[in-house]
């Protein structure tokens, strides 16, 4: 499993506001994929330029598959037009998991 998470920081609090419908349409469209397990976005709570990012992919060809996706052109662009200061975001190759 590979697990993709991090954040991206807005130039100013109404970022999210600007991609927000750009983004739920990317969300829709990446759980729609294979092998796509979860894709959420979510404004942090005690920062509102901060966007968190957690994805949960099946393996690295799915996760490969997903970047290629035409969905994807659009929501880099919304992502630019709506002035990104930052962007910190790793993918994780997951070897074992339990519940906690």
């Amino acid at each position: 499993m590979i697990i993709v998470e991090g954040w991206v920081r807005f130039a100013d609090a109404g970022g999210f506001a600007r991609v927000r419908e750009a983004a739920e349409a990317q969300m829709r469209d990446s759980r729609a994929e294979l092998g796509c397990l979860d894709y959420t976005y979510a404004i942090d709570v005690s920062d509102p330029c901060v966007m968190r990012v957690f994805e949960r992919w099946e393996d690295q060809a799915a996760l490969d598959a997903h970047f290629a996706r035409p969905h994807m052109a659009p929501w880099r662009a919304a992502l630019q037009a709506a002035g990104i200061a930052e962007r910190n975001i790793h993918a994780h190759e997951v070897v074992a998991t339990r519940k906690v």
